[in-house]
């Protein structure tokens, strides 16, 4: 996570880019057959853990990075 980010367009970038990557991460698992409820898990605590380290950096009180809400799906 950054330390600092200056101009807030970086947000959504910031957040586009890991969305991205949950995804991408769902497709492999998919693909190489980790069961879903397994990924889903796994899915759940990645997103969890970016969101939390988000919200304790200096810009980021308030923001949810990757779920809107805890367990949104993609």
């Amino acid at each position: 996570m950054p330390e600092q980010i200056t101009d807030i367009s970086h947000v959504e970038i910031l957040k586009n880019t890991l969305k991205s990557q949950i995804n991408l991460f769902s497709i492999v698992c998919d693909e190489v057959n980790i069961p879903w409820k397994k990924m889903a898990i796994v899915r759940y605590c990645l997103c969890t853990a970016l969101d939390e380290a988000a919200h304790t950096a200096p810009w980021g009180a308030g923001i949810r990075l990757v779920a809107e809400q805890p367990v949104e799906p993609f």
